[in-house]
């Protein structure tokens, strides 16, 4: 969207197909602190659902930022980092959050009382077992 210079979206369609959205402006940067959005972006994204709205979460590649919230949200969800990981490499292949992201995910599994960061999540796509269904 950058590229092309745009800065406002309108959609035309009926009541039925309106779309909520939220912007949060984040840097793909290893040293960039995604904390402060990751809870309430995994709010946003449960309240949608509760609401009965199926959620697109994007990012400019689809890769690194995007995949950091939808991780943090199933972390809130009662995932585990190593099961959400794998979940989500099964369904968009090009997962891949930065590493500063990533250590981040981990600091908020620890802090929802999942793995210890003694036990550092290897980044593979080889895992044993499969995450439950969402």
């Amino acid at each position: 969207m950058r590229e092309h210079e745009i800065s406002a979206v309108l959609s035309l369609c009926d009541a039925a197909c309106a779309v909520e959205q939220r912007s949060v402006c984040v840097p793909d940067c290893d040293d960039y602190d995604l904390t402060p959005h990751l809870r309430p972006c995994a709010a946003w994204i449960a309240e949608q659902q509760r609401r009965g709205r199926a959620v697109l979460v994007h990012c400019r590649l689809g890769r690194s930022r995007s995949a950091a919230i939808v991780l943090a949200f199933l972390l809130q969800q009662g995932w585990t980092l190593r099961d959400a990981y794998a979940h989500l490499l099964r369904c968009h292949a090009p997962t891949s959050p930065n590493m500063g992201f990533f250590r981040q995910l981990q600091r908020l599994e620890q802090r929802l009382g999942g793995a210890s960061l003694d036990q550092p999540l290897r980044r593979t796509r080889s895992y044993d077992a499969a995450p439950p269904k969402i």
